[in-house]
């Protein structure tokens, strides 16, 4: 370094060495800052793409959610009132075989008299022709039973049929939302270590810059002194060939 600097002192057409270097690490500088200011903008880009879909997918597996609950509580309404359906009691021979008549009732008389004071009224009277028909309405009303109690299954074995595929459907998509949040923190992850690395190499990059400031610093310092010296030289020289001549 210091033949160069002898070197540089004694060609004087060479004395514009301290101000081109600065020029260069000069357009250093700014080329490092423009890609700095580069790297920055498009880590803020990612993040604010990062944190968009973030926001889209907790909604839609929010939304997920509520219409999973809606479904169930509405498959089990459904579900419970078909069980009722199916489990109520029924009694058809009340309503179709008369009560027996009492042995202390008063037989019937030729004149009409009045009504009985009872609390419900006596059945109609009997004739040949209701057995059969009777025995036809219970005959249909148990058939109309038994297709209604079919139908009834029916439509709880659809019903549970499609509960289970929903079911099934919705576990699969919140798994498969599940697995892209994930992959969605990874990815947010590695964006955080690149930008903690890009972080470090500017820290690294300002340690050098500071390093070579430091260096250009003690480069003039030790320019100055050695100006100064040759300065002092030459003036000695001159000083004592004016002496020594006559």
């Amino acid at each position: 370094m210091f033949p160069k600097l002898l070197e540089l002192f004694h060609h004087s057409d060479r004395l514009f060495f301290p101000s081109f270097f600065l020029q260069q690490l000069t357009g250093h500088v700014d080329r490092g800052q423009s890609r700095l200011m580069s790297i920055w903008g498009d880590v803020v880009t990612l993040r604010r793409h990062c944190h968009t879909v973030k926001t889209a997918t907790d909604r839609d597996l929010w939304e997920l959610r509520a219409e999973f609950s809606r479904l169930s509580s509405s498959l089990l309404s459904h579900c419970g009132s078909v069980v009722s359906l199916s489990l109520r009691p029924s009694d058809p021979t009340t309503s179709l075989h008369p009560a027996p008549r009492s042995a202390s009732a008063p037989p019937h008389s030729s004149t009409p008299g009045p009504p009985p004071l009872s609390s419900t009224p006596g059945p109609p009277p009997l004739s040949s022709t209701l057995g059969p028909l009777f025995l036809q309405d219970l005959d249909h009303d148990q058939k109309e039973r038994e297709r209604e109690r079919e139908e009834t299954e029916r439509e709880l074995t659809e019903l549970r049929s499609f509960y289970e595929a929903e079911t099934l459907h919705l576990n699969n998509r919140i798994s498969e939302l599940s697995r892209t949040i994930q992959d969605q923190k990874k990815e947010r992850q590695e964006e955080e270590r690149k930008m903690e690395r890009g972080m470090a190499l500017e820290k690294k990059e300002e340690r050098e810059k500071e390093r070579q400031r430091n260096t250009e610093r003690t480069l003039e310092c030790v320019y100055q002194a050695v100006l100064k010296l040759v300065r002092l030289t030459a003036q000695i020289r001159i000083y004592r060939e004016s002496i020594q001549t006559p």
